[in-house]
């Protein structure tokens, strides 16, 4: 019986082990299980992630008109009127700015986990998107470089992130790959000088009023707003003073619009879209399963119940993804405002 019962005490030595090994005080039963509360998913295989750093998001060029939207050309849901979009609120007081959130104290602050445990242990930064004036006809985004050479996405197996829904209907647009580096219809590359490279003109922004000849062009009086000029003359709104502008102003790094580092203005657009309808209130996990092979554009619905639609724009390879894009629209022509807000976006491998 010797040999039987030393088996037994390595399998109780090995038992005793694992359980600390996985952080417990005691040991458990070999079928007992930890609950996890719900909604709260461990965090996927590590994939491209998106900064959630305020100054890694810059002004964007204009989307497409999105054919399952129907095929417009989007105006500017804006402040002030007719001038470049921007993530802001004026309407709410006190108003709006897009800016990393650090307060539990708004529905949104804290991430979705502190949403359900209220632990401040579990709190995390948040990224929030004021909108206003926004309704089916208009639209307001943001870009963010992921790499200037382009990062392969042939790997991806999702897109996901976690939002926070104001419980206004809206969509919210994630755009991925090659995008028109050109925010205003200026031929001319706007940048801040070459040579601040290293010690960046903090005063600089990239102009946002839009060229003579676009559809967005703004012929009112720009006086009451903070604006440089760009390499061609062309003036434009640059943010508010003294704030770490959505152009740039004050965040101290190097402003230009050149997203490939070739130092010349690429109008191309050739990038994957998906756009999700955000009818809900709350933080829900948007999780989509990627096919970057498909040139059709198709509506699917998440395991959870959201709803989705997939495009492609120009000729979008998974292999070159320079740039992601975040933009909203509204679901309807009644104008809304509000606030959706991120605690994480990302882009998990095979």
């Amino acid at each position: 019986m010797k040999p039987l019962i030393t088996l037994l005490v390595l399998l109780a030595g090995s038992w005793m082990n694992q359980a600390c090994n996985n952080g417990t005080n005691s040991p458990a039963s070999p079928f007992a299980f930890t609950p996890t509360p719900t909604n709260i998913i461990p965090p996927a295989t590590p994939g491209p992630l998106v900064s959630l750093n305020q100054t890694s998001w810059l002004v964007s060029s204009a989307p497409q008109p999105v054919a399952y939207l129907g095929s417009q050309q989007y105006i500017d849901a804006d402040i002030p009127s007719n001038n470049r979009g921007r993530f802001y609120d004026d309407i709410d007081s006190p108003n709006l700015d897009f800016e990393v959130n650090t307060s539990t104290a708004v529905p949104w602050g804290g991430g979705h986990i502190y949403a359900q445990t209220g632990k401040a242990s579990d709190a995390v930064n948040v990224l929030q998107f004021p909108y206003a004036y926004l309704s089916n006809a208009t639209w307001t985004g943001l870009r963010q470089v992921l790499s200037a050479s382009g990062m392969n996405f042939s790997n991806v197996q999702y897109f996901q992130a976690w939002l926070y829904n104001d419980g206004v209907d809206k969509w919210i647009m994630f755009d991925f790959g090659v995008i028109n580096e050109s925010t205003n219809g200026d031929p001319s590359l706007d940048s801040d000088n070459p040579a601040n490279r290293n010690n960046p003109n903090q005063a600089y922004g990239i102009p946002t009023f839009y060229m003579a000849g676009t559809p967005w062009f703004y012929g009112g009086a720009k006086t009451n707003f903070n604006y440089a000029a760009d390499a061609s003359g062309q003036t434009g709104f640059i943010g508010l003073n003294g704030e770490v502008s959505q152009e740039g102003q004050n965040n101290w790094d190097f402003i230009t619009q050149n997203m490939d580092g070739t130092g010349i203005l690429n109008t191309t657009d050739a990038y994957f879209e998906y756009g999700v309808r955000a009818n809900w209130t709350g933080w829900q996990l948007v999780k989509i399963p990627v096919n970057l092979t498909s040139t059709s554009s198709y509506q699917a619905t998440t395991t959870s119940g959201i709803s989705y639609f997939y495009n492609a724009v120009g000729s979008p390879s998974p292999s070159l993804i320079r740039t992601l894009r975040v933009w909203v629209t509204g679901a309807s022509a009644t104008t809304t405002h509000g606030v959706f807000a991120t605690d994480s976006i990302d882009f998990p491998p095979l």
